[in-house]
């Protein structure tokens, strides 16, 4: 009787070990082979169903893939090579899902509010802390290590006898040794000071390209920058829209109209196209603005062509579309 006992209990653990170490479907089938993917949850939701979005460059190919046991899906990336998507998870660390259609957690915890890939590496930027300060941390998407710490910020954090200071990634933050990225700084929750930096990563010189300041009531946002793919260009987003800056400062102007109310909704993102023709971004088609906040199924994603200036609509529903750059990219 005893082994009989201790025979099924062996059986039991057994299989319970199996089904902790297999894998985990995530979506209902695997990734599809699309140019452009895009958030469609609007709030954490602690698990349950959440869509992700497909589309081609030309807005056909339209797919929508449904989530299992994953938190929700915020602000996702693609790899290069197409395999894995990466996205945002609410408890503070990287999760992913493979192209087969499996669920993948990067090991380590981070605070990661944001994912920037290093194209032509399996490597990604995430903005996260380190010893009481905000830092940019590079990050190994094979083993989770962190390969190095960039710091970016001068203060602690919420250290009270200083102006409490932030920073922001966009979806492409390093060109070859320059790292770029925002630095803000608030004042009763309002930012009052913001910078776009580029950090020479082998001299560890900065070199401020753009700097606002403000107050509560007229707050000088300057988010989610991103390099085009050769360089020559920095996208990034103000209270008024999406703007564009040449990487030498020069040529600092406004390409989309889109009225920020705060930062409580989902502020469109540039992400470029792989040869830097076009951006893709979403706009809150609302005229409530501060109704933005609360369905994303309210925003259509737009892509625009830089050189003629022309904006065409791609999909309507959606925010925080991202234009994967393949391997065989210019």
């Amino acid at each position: 009787m005893l082994k009989t006992k201790r025979l099924w209990l062996y059986l039991l653990f057994s299989a319970f070990f199996l089904v902790q170490c297999l894998p985990i479907q995530a979506v209902n089938q695997p990734l599809p082979d699309r140019d452009i993917v895009f958030q469609l949850d609007t709030h954490y939701t602690g698990g349950g169903e959440d869509r992700i979005g497909f589309i081609n460059a030309d807005g056909s190919g339209e797919t929508y893939l449904y989530t299992v046991k994953v938190a929700a899906v915020v602000e996702p990336i693609w790899t290069d090579d197409g395999n894995l998507l990466l996205f945002v998870n609410p408890a503070d660390y990287i999760e992913g899902i493979t192209q087969e259609g499996f669920r993948m957690r990067l090991e380590g915890s981070y605070w990661v509010p944001n994912i920037s890939p290093i194209h032509g590496k399996e490597e990604v930027l995430i903005e996260s802390s380190h010893e009481d300060r905000y830092v940019i941390k590079r990050i190994d998407l094979n083993s989770g290590e962190v390969l190095e710490i960039y710091q970016v910020c001068k203060y602690k954090i919420d250290d009270p006898d200083d102006t409490p200071e932030g920073i922001s990634l966009g979806t492409n933050n390093l060109y070859n040794q320059q790292l770029l990225y925002e630095r803000w700084w608030v004042s009763e929750k309002s930012v009052i000071h913001a910078e776009l930096i580029v950090l020479n990563t082998d001299t560890n010189e900065r070199h401020i390209l753009l700097e606002n300041r403000g107050d509560e009531q007229n707050t000088p946002y300057i988010m989610n920058p991103a390099f085009s793919l050769d360089g020559q260009w920095i996208a990034y987003t103000a209270n008024d829209g999406i703007y564009l800056i040449r990487s030498d400062g020069s040529e600092n102007h406004q390409i989309v109209k889109s009225e920020i109310v705060n930062l409580g909704y989902w502020p469109p993102v540039a992400s470029w196209s792989p040869d830097g023709q076009w951006i893709v971004y979403h706009r809150c088609m609302l005229n409530d603005k501060e109704s933005c906040r609360y369905n994303v199924e309210d925003s259509t994603i737009f892509k625009y062509n830089i050189e003629t200036g022309e904006e065409i609509p791609l999909v309507e529903g959606g925010v925080n579309p991202y234009w994967r750059w393949r391997e065989e990219s210019p």
